[in-house]
This record gives structure tokens, C-alpha cells and sequence, in this order.
């Protein structure tokens, strides 16, 4: 009672308060570092025995001290009689490398009484560098607009008169007509950094590029309008700008995000002042309404030592561990994913340099990819010589493949003291082939169980969820949830994941049925430039399990998949396999000796027939095959029963598609309708279409003692983890792990159990595959048990 008591009252409390404040000096600290703040309450009087409390949350990532405890602590910093309506407090970053702190103040009545008001303060985020913030005015250099026709643009359109001075970070006040470029600049300043001095420079929320100088010098766009190369005539098919003197305004005009952050290295560090100047882009306007942008995020310059890391990347490969790890069979297909982290490094001492490299490695604890807090699980230390000048550091090391999000902090040690920090997200999801054949995702045998629908919404994942799916084919960018009116097709790929649902392809990077007419034999840079742009926005995504690379692309040479199968292999940090799409009946004629050049999953469309299957199969020996378009309920499919037809022939996936574009948009219903009743529409899924590929498959019997024995099985070739089955009205029982055909029986008591021919409801939940959640519902009918000789019971 005194739980839900308080927690009444914090809800009272929270909707009652929208005066309170909280102000702090300053929102990002360094280690060691203290900061003030006010709280400003708004009840008028204040109650003769008022209160205030503040409580501090900390968020300890990486703690200051080697092999510390890090997490969330929540600790009360002040309780006292309260005789003005202002209170001023003190926060410290004690014990905080890396992290966050929050601040809760509430008006109590009485020292504990009950709560009269209530506010949160801004996050306050701790990091090891000190900042030289460039927000604010920002002068006008000069505008450079677009000209000429402009879809979306008045006719009367002319180019806007600018303002002397612009505030960054924001959105350039520019009306939704202007296309082009805005060249901004200032002069920053700074004193009391000590020995420190600014050597990098780091922008956030780019929309959609910049060009960066600074005194003078240049350093580079952070993406170049040449970058965003188009492969095929799809662009120009759709834009009413066509031919090669047009290619320029072309891709002025494609639609671009928000870039990731980014953190460039100064040509030499600077001392006491500094001149910036951005020349931001502002394209888009092929499909989508041009968003906002300027610099919509942070920035600032950034202060080191002289010994400083100006940059961390990644590859990875899958390594066998050196012994069985404890626990597992000996012969087991244990791998580990193996990172080389590249540390570039700035030594500007004058003289060799020897200390320490301090890693440590953080879990995300958010459901969705890269959110919430993310405490460090390991750390390890390393010996660092950096001579004068600069260095690349590699270090390795194995993960155990697993759907977690994680960041790998790196920090420059002189004996106890953290010189320099920098930090690198990576996740640990492999997906890999094996046996020529069989696709793997985390260790364990996996099937993609897909649909083509988009899955825009929570009821639309809910029913692929429901069926047994897996995953999406392609994306649909979704408006950014940080950045309204931009788009992000990670975000979508990121919140799929969160509802236990993978994406097969990141889209098709050529996609079209007409002549393919991108290939250039003397110049293939188009196709690299492609594929980093299609890179670049998704590799990050831990749900996205594949790339593809065309999808009913007519006539492309088998060196333009060559080149694109190279580029990808390049250029993803992870090494995903790559798909190409095509009818079976035109890989046969491509395959020489089992294979097919240029594809690591071979991709068929409609392998609707036993004859097709066995052809395409018998064909292509030492590939993954999957079925990339089948209608799903489609009366091969179901009729043929060839979903059982793929996987006993090996095919590693289906992807089957709703051309309807309902099934998935109607609610759910508990009891599926059977295959019989034709009262409802044609798209419903019916039991048949949500028992197609469900992990689980359930039985319900009737004993002789009125009690009912439900079976349920597990019928694909890998394990099912953290299994629980609720049955409606009763109970949620919990079962052990199911390995391959293992099975698990629970007893509905007479009062509990259906009668005859009627369903029992079980909603399952469980993990798979290091970690991906997965629930299904299963709704057997109870038929009565029957004896050996195959009469009742």
C-alpha cells in the first residue's frame, strides 16, 4: 500500500508542477569537476513547514578510478526546512570518468510528507575534454542559392536577402524554397584551459553537410554532394531533372538526414583564438519536403593534452576460440566476433612518449540500440609508446556474438592520470555462412522469416510477431524522433529491433526492372561511392543482417555485382553477406560449378514450384539460397505446403510479401479464424497463415480425468532461451531451455481446461539467437487423448 501511496502522490505531484525550475551553471562537466545550481519552486506562500529535497541521479559509464564500479546510483544531496522559495545546491562528478548526473527537487510538506511540487533539471553530461563552446552568433559570409527551376518552389521565387548574423546550433532561417549553400563564420576565444589547447573540432546534427575551415585551412566536407553517387537512371526516372547536364542539380536535390556526429582533427592546435567558418549544404526535394538545416546539434572545439587520440575505428572478423569455453561440448561451432580497434594518435610533446592505454568496454541498457545508460562489463590496461608526431594504435579484442549495443572508451594514461578519451559504438551481432550452405546469426542456425510489408506501426510488427516472422525486407525511412521532419532509416531499423523484429536487406541498392545502365568498366568509382553512402547511413544498425544489392535489376554484367560485392565486403566494418534478387531459371544460367559470381546469398523470386526448387538447388550448390517474393497467402505456397519444401532442401529464408498491403493492418485477433470460414475478408490471417513458421508448435489433449496436457515443441534447428508460456485466464509458467526438438508439457486442472474442439490460448515468449526477443501466440484445439491402439482415452 505504501508503494502505490507514494507512487499516486509523485503522479499528483508531477501533473500538478509546471512552474518549478531548475537552473545549472553548466551542463557538461569534466572529471573532478563541480558545478552549481537553483532550484526555483513556485507554490505561493510556501507552507510553514516546507521542505525542499534534492536528489542526484548518477549515471557512471566509465568510472575515474581502474576497476571501480560504474551504473546508476540515486543518492539524496540535500533535505532541509525550506524559507524561501529559491534553494541553491552544489553537484560534483565525484568518482565520474564518463556518465550523466540528474537533478530531482521536490517541495515537501514536512521533512517527508507528502510532495507539492516537483522538477527535473537539464542532463548534465561528464566526459574527460573540455569544451570550447561555439554556440551563438555566427556572421553571414554569403548565401549561394540554387537557381532556376526548383520543384516545390514558387514561381516568383527569388533568392533571399540574409541577415548580418545567424544563432547556431538551429535551423537557418531560410524559407522552405531555398536549395543551396550558406557560408558562415566567427572568431572563438578561450582562457583558464591550462596546458590544454584545442586540437579538434566536433559538430553534431549536420543537415545535411558542411565544409569546416578553420584559420584559413581547410578541413574537408563532411559529405560531399559528389559522394552521393546514383547507380541507375531510378533518380533521374522520377526527377524532372534528366540528362547528364542536369546530374549536378540532381543531387542537389536528393533527400539526405542528419548526419552522425563528427570530430575532425585540426591541422595544429590553437592558441588563445581561433577563426571558424562552415559553408553548410541544404539540399533535398526528390521525394520528400526539404527539412530544416544548419547545425542541429553540438558544437565545439575540443581541449587535450599534447598527448591526444584524434580518431578510433573498427573491423572486425570471426575467430574460434582458442579452447572450449566451460560448459560446451567439445567440436562446438562457438566463434567469437574479433574487434581491431584503430586508434589514431597525436603525440605533440616535442618527445617519445610512455604510459599506459586504459579500455573500457560499456552495455547500452536501452531496449532500443545506443539509449540509455551504458556502464563498462570489462576494462583492461596497455602499454602505449607513441613517438613524436602521430601513431595508429591497434587493439584487439573477442566478443561473444550477442544483440547487445556497446561502446569502447579508450583513454591515454600518464601513470594515474586520464590524459585524453575517446570512444567508438560497435554491437557484436554476426551473421556468417557455414557449410557452404547454411546461414548462421549469433552461433546458431537461422532461417529469415521475413515480410515485405513496412511495418510502420506497433499492431503491423505485432501481427509478423504473432506469425512467428523475424524480419522486414528493406525500410521505409521513418521522420526523425530527434530531428522533426528529417528522416532516419536507422531509427526504423533500430525500433524494429526493439520489438524483436531484424531487417534482411538495408534496401536494394539497385532496384529496377528495366536495362541496367550504371556500369562503366573504365570507372567503377560511382558504384564505391554508392555503396559507402548506403553504408555509411546503416552499418551500425545491429538489426539490419544483410545487404542487397539488386532486386530485378534486368541485365547487369556479372562484373558490376563483382564490384558491388567488393565495395560492400569493403566497406562494412561487420562484413555482412550481400544478396542479389532474380527469377531461379536466370541463376541456373549464371551459376558455373555451384556458384554464383558476385553474390553471397542467392536471391529467387516465386519459387512457387518443386520443380523450380529442385532446379535452382541442384544448380547453385555452395550458396545460401533464399526465397526473396512469395505472396503469403498465396495457395502454393500454402496448398504446396513449401515453406516445409524450402528448408528441407536447405533454403535459408523466405521473405514472403503482402502486395495487399492489409494483413498486416488490422488488429490482431486472439483465435485466429479457421482455414474453412470464408465470412472474413480474403487478407486475414488465418490459423494456417499464423502456424506457417512459428518457432513453436502446440498440441492440447484431453485426459480421461478432465485435465488437459498441452505440448509444446520447438521444430526449428536452434535453441530456444527464457521461455514462459502464459495461459489466458490461469497462470504463466516458466520452462526450461528447448533445444531442437525438445518439447515441454504443462496440465490445465479441469476447472482451467477448454472443453473439446475448443482452443487453449498460450502466449509464448522467449529469446533466440543471443538474445532476440520473440513472442508468439498459440492456440491449439483440444482433441481427446487417444491410447496405443488408437482408441480414447
Amino acid at each position: 500500500m505504501r508503494n502505490l501511496l507514494s507512487t499516486a502522490l509523485l503522479a499528483v505531484c508531477a501533473s500538478a508542477v509546471s512552474a518549478a525550475d531548475i537552473r545549472i551553471d553548466s551542463t557538461y562537466l569534466v572529471a573532478g569537476e563541480k558545478t552549481k545550481g537553483v532550484a526555483t519552486l513556485a507554490t505561493s506562500p510556501l507552507p510553514k513547514d516546507a521542505s525542499v529535497r534534492i536528489t542526484l541521479t548518477r549515471e557512471t559509464d566509465v568510472p575515474s578510478e581502474p576497476g571501480a564500479k560504474g551504473g546508476t546510483v540515486t543518492e539524496e544531496i540535500a533535505n532541509q526546512p525550506l524559507a524561501d522559495a529559491t534553494f541553491p545546491f552544489e553537484l560534483t562528478t565525484k568518482g565520474m570518468l564518463t556518465g550523466r548526473l540528474r537533478v530531482l527537487a521536490e517541495l515537501l510538506e514536512g521533512k517527508n510528507g507528502p510532495c507539492l511540487e516537483m522538477a527535473w533539471g537539464p542532463v548534465i553530461n561528464v566526459g574527460v575534454r573540455r569544451r570550447v563552446d561555439l554556440a551563438g552568433d555566427w556572421s553571414v559570409v554569403k548565401i549561394d542559392p540554387l537557381l532556376g527551376d526548383v520543384r516545390e518552389r514558387p514561381k516568383n521565387w527569388v533568392p533571399p536577402t540574409p541577415p548580418a548574423t545567424i544563432v547556431q546550433p538551429g535551423p537557418l532561417p531560410f524559407d522552405a524554397g531555398f536549395r543551396g549553400w550558406v557560408t558562415l563564420k566567427r572568431e572563438a576565444s578561450w582562457k583558464d584551459l591550462g596546458d590544454l589547447k584545442p586540437r579538434l573540432i566536433h559538430l553534431s546534427g549536420i543537415s545535411d553537410s558542411a565544409v569546416v575551415q578553420v584559420n584559413g585551412q581547410s578541413l574537408g566536407e563532411t559529405y560531399p554532394v559528389e559522394d552521393m553517387a546514383v547507380l541507375t537512371h531510378w533518380v533521374e526516372f522520377h526527377s524532372p531533372y534528366k540528362g547528364p547536364e542536369n546530374a549536378q542539380k540532381r543531387l542537389m536535390l536528393m533527400d539526405l538526414g542528419v548526419q552522425d556526429p563528427v570530430t575532425l582533427a585540426l591541422p595544429k592546435a590553437l592558441d588563445g583564438k581561433g577563426e571558424i567558418e562552415l559553408k553548410i549544404r541544404g539540399t533535398s526535394g526528390l521525394f520528400a519536403q526539404k527539412p530544416p538545416y544548419g547545425i542541429l546539434g553540438e558544437m565545439y572545439l575540443a581541449a587535450t593534452p599534447g598527448i591526444y587520440i584524434k580518431n578510433v575505428s573498427f573491423d572486425t572478423e570471426m575467430v574460434a576460440p582458442a579452447s572450449v569455453p566451460a560448459g560446451r561440448d567439445a567440436g562446438s561451432t562457438m566463434s567469437y566476433r574479433r574487434f581491431k580497434f584503430h586508434l589514431v594518435m597525436g603525440n605533440d610533446t616535442g618527445s617519445d612518449f610512455k604510459g599506459n592505454l586504459r579500455a573500457a568496454y560499456g552495455r547500452y541498457a536501452g531496449k532500443t540500440a545506443y539509449t540509455a545508460p551504458c556502464p563498462e562489463y570489462a576494462e583492461e590496461v596497455h602499454p602505449l609508446v607513441l613517438a613524436k608526431g602521430e601513431s595508429t594504435v591497434e587493439i584487439t579484442r573477442d566478443e561473444t556474438p550477442r544483440f547487445d549495443t556497446c561502446r569502447a572508451t579508450f583513454m591515454a594514461m600518464d601513470g594515474s592520470k586520464v590524459l585524453d578519451a575517446e570512444s567508438c559504438d560497435f554491437h557484436t551481432v554476426t551473421v556468417e555462412i557455414r557449410n557452404r550452405r547454411d546461414l548462421f546469426l549469433n552461433n546458431e542456425r537461422f532461417f529469415v522469416k521475413g515480410q515485405g510489408s513496412w511495418g510502420e506501426d506497433p499492431n503491423s510488427r505485432l501481427q509478423l510477431r504473432l506469425k512467428g516472422g523475424n524480419a522486414f525486407r528493406s525500410h521505409r525511412s521513418d521522420p526523425s524522433k530527434q530531428f522533426p521532419g528529417m528522416v532516419s532509416a536507422a531509427e526504423n531499423i533500430n525500433s524494429r529491433l526493439a520489438d524483436g523484429l531484424l531487417t534482411s536487406a538495408g534496401g536494394a541498392l539497385l532496384a529496377s526492372c528495366e536495362r541496367c545502365a550504371f556500369w562503366n568498366p573504365q570507372d567503377t568509382s560511382n558504384i564505391s561511392k554508392a555503396v559507402k553512402f548506403h553504408v555509411r547511413q546503416l552499418y551500425a544498425c545491429p538489426g539490419l543482417i544483410l545487404w542487397e544489392a539488386t532486386n530485378e535489376l534486368f541485365g547487369e554484367p556479372e562484373e558490376a555485382r563483382l564490384a558491388i560485392q567488393e565495395a560492400f565486403h569493403k566497406l562494412d566494418p561487420y562484413h555482412r553477406p550481400m544478396t542479389a534478387t532474380k527469377g531461379s531459371g536466370e541463376w541456373e544460367a549464371e551459376a558455373k560449378d555451384g556458384r554464383v559470381a558476385g553474390v553471397d546469398i542467392v536471391g529467387c523470386q516465386y519459387l512457387l514450384s518443386k520443380e523450380a526448387l529442385n532446379s535452382v538447388t541442384a544448380a547453385i550448390t555452395e550458396h545460401p539460397i533464399m526465397s526473396t517474393e512469395v505472396n503469403w497467402n498465396d495457395m502454393a505456397l500454402l496448398g504446396k505446403n513449401l515453406w516445409k519444401e524450402w528448408l528441407d532442401k536447405g533454403v535459408c529464408g523466405s521473405l514472403l510479401f503482402d502486395y495487399s498491403g492489409n494483413a498486416l493492418n488490422q488488429p490482431a485477433p486472439m483465435i485466429p479464424p479457421p482455414e474453412q470460414e470464408q465470412n472474413y475478408p480474403w487478407d486475414i490471417m488465418r490459423r494456417r497463415d499464423r502456424a506457417l513458421y512459428q518457432d513453436l508448435v502446440a498440441t492440447a489433449k484431453r485426459q480421461t480425468d478432465g485435465r488437459v496436457r498441452v505440448t509444446v515443441g520447438n521444430q526449428m534447428p536452434f535453441t530456444l532461451r527464457k521461455v514462459s508460456l502464459s495461459v489466458k485466464e490461469l497462470a504463466r509458467f516458466s520452462v526450461p531451455d528447448l533445444s531442437a526438438g525438445d518439447a515441454a508439457t504443462i496440465i490445465l486442472p479441469p476447472e482451467h481446461s477448454p472443453p473439446l474442439r475448443s482452443p487453449v490460448v498460450l502466449r509464448a515468449e522467449y529469446q533466440t539467437h543471443g538474445g532476440l526477443p520473440s513472442m508468439i501466440l498459440l492456440t491449439p484445439v483440444v482433441v481427446a487423448e487417444t491410447t496405443k491402439e488408437g482408441g480414447k482415452k
